[in-house]
C-alpha cells in the first residue's frame, strides 16, 4: 500500500528519505516543510527520491509566503504541488493506510 510522507521542516540532506519513499507514495509539505517546494530543492528531492504526488498545506504556504510555483520533476517537467486545506488535509491521511512524519 502507498504511503503519505509528511514533511514538516527543511530537509538538508534528502537521502534520508531514499530508503522511506517509494514510487506512488505521496509527499504532504506542511510547516516549515513548504520551504522545500522553493527554488531548487523541490528540483534535487525529487532527483533523489521518487513519488508520484506532492501536496502542500495552504495555510502554510501563505504563512510563509511560498507559491508552488517552478515545480520540477526528475525529468526536469512540470511536477504540480497540490494546495490543500485542512478539510482536504484531513481526507488525505484517511486515504492513504500509513503515515509518516518526518
Amino acid at each position: 500500500m502507498n504511503k503519505l510522507i509528511l514533511i514538516n521542516h527543511v530537509l538538508n540532506d534528502v537521502s534520508v528519505l531514499a530508503p522511506i519513499i517509494a514510487k506512488g507514495d505521496a509527499v504532504l509539505f506542511l510547516q516549515d516543510g513548504v520551504y522545500n517546494i522553493e527554488g531548487q530543492q523541490l528540483q534535487h528531492l525529487v532527483k533523489q527520491v521518487s513519488f508520484s504526488k506532492a501536496y502542500a498545506l495552504e495555510a502554510d504556504l501563505t504563512a510563509r509566503h511560498v507559491t508552488t510555483e517552478n515545480e520540477f520533476n526528475s525529468d526536469c517537467k512540470p511536477l504540480k504541488v497540490q494546495s490543500i486545506n485542512y478539510n482536504e488535509f484531513v481526507d488525505l491521511t484517511l486515504a492513504y493506510q500509513t503515515v509518516i512524519t518526518l
